[in-house]
């Protein structure tokens, strides 16, 4: 400013909220950081993994219907109708010279079995008569599917109220959410019904294995709780997958490596360094390549895997 000339003074309070933001920054920056070496933190931050059901398929069988399901049905034959109809609050449809239909909580074929046997009070072709078969046919099927509202508790992202499709799963609720902070379990992720304990997500199974058991479909009023972790391991050196796993019971050093995608080509395999931390004090050991599948991990250990000599 001396040297432009500016006769305007710098005021205090700009210099703070210019050093307070330049603060903030580095904060966030370091958060980020640490954040990707959570194994699993940023499947749920991804725009290409949404986990959101496809709509352009039948629906499936054992789908209950609910308030708020368009259902269609068609009437073809010696009679030819289009029904259009969404399941009221009651639970029911209504046809026209017919009267309501309740089909809350039916799978589309008892639906379909239940609206079949209404509509031969209208529509006599539909029941074989005097030895001959019906000339008037029906098919039911779902259109619009209803809405319904879940609930992300715990060590979330975004904890919150969302608004998702009826054939939702765990996993799409997770991604609206970002899926479990920092502090969050990624390995027990409760589903809470009618305020009992349905099942529990563990991720590392997708992540791992490609298979994510328990991903059920949830249900207006479903409530997914994070519990915040129990352990975690730093693995550093030379593994394939450097990190921070979450491990939970009595889960192996032999486990862990495998988390990290086991040992690289360069790895000196036969004893790996560990690093603890005891009730008063840290605590360092060498772990033999034998004792790892009978050793089991704690929360707050380090695990550094040397190299080979290169001579």
């Amino acid at each position: 400013r001396a040297r432009t000339r500016e006769t305007v003074p710098l005021k205090t309070d700009d210099v703070l909220k210019v050093l307070t933001d330049d603060f903030g920054q580095i904060l966030d920056k370091e958060e980020a950081e640490r954040n990707k070496r959570v194994f699993g933190y940023r499947l749920f931050n991804s725009e290409s993994l949404t986990f959101e059901p496809n709509l352009n398929v039948p629906t499936p069988k054992n789908y209950l219907l609910g308030p708020g399901d368009e259902v269609i049905i068609d009437v073809w034959g010696a009679s030819e109708q289009t029904y259009q109809q969404i399941v009221t609050p009651d639970g029911n449809i209504k046809i026209p010279n017919l009267g309501p239909i309740y089909l809350n909580g039916l799978t589309i074929e008892r639906a379909a079995d239940r609206i079949k046997s209404r509509l031969t009070e209208i529509y006599s072709g539909l029941a074989p008569r005097g030895g001959a078969g019906p000339n008037t046919f029906v098919q039911t099927t779902i259109g619009q599917l209803r809405t319904i509202r879940v609930h992300v508790i715990g060590e979330a992202v975004r904890p919150g109220s969302y608004n998702v499709s009826s054939l939702a799963t765990v996993a799409h609720a997770l991604y609206l959410s970002g899926g479990p902070n920092f502090y969050g379990s990624m390995r027990q992720i409760e589903i809470i019904r009618d305020n009992k304990h349905i099942t529990t997500v563990d991720v590392y199974d997708f992540l791992i294995n490609g298979v994510l058991d328990n991903n059920i479909t949830l249900k207006d009023g479903d409530i997914i709780r994070i519990r915040p972790y129990v352990n975690r391991v730093e693995v550093t050196g030379e593994v394939k997958r450097e990190g921070i796993y979450e491990t939970i019971g009595n889960e192996s050093f032999a486990r862990l490596i495998e988390y990290a995608g086991g040992f690289t080509e360069n790895a000196y395999t036969k004893i790996l360094k560990v690093r603890r931390n005891e009730e008063g004090e840290r605590s360092f050991s060498d772990l033999k390549f034998s004792k790892l599948a009978e050793t089991d991990t704690k929360n707050g250990d380090q695990v550094m895997v040397q190299g080979i000599l290169h001579r």
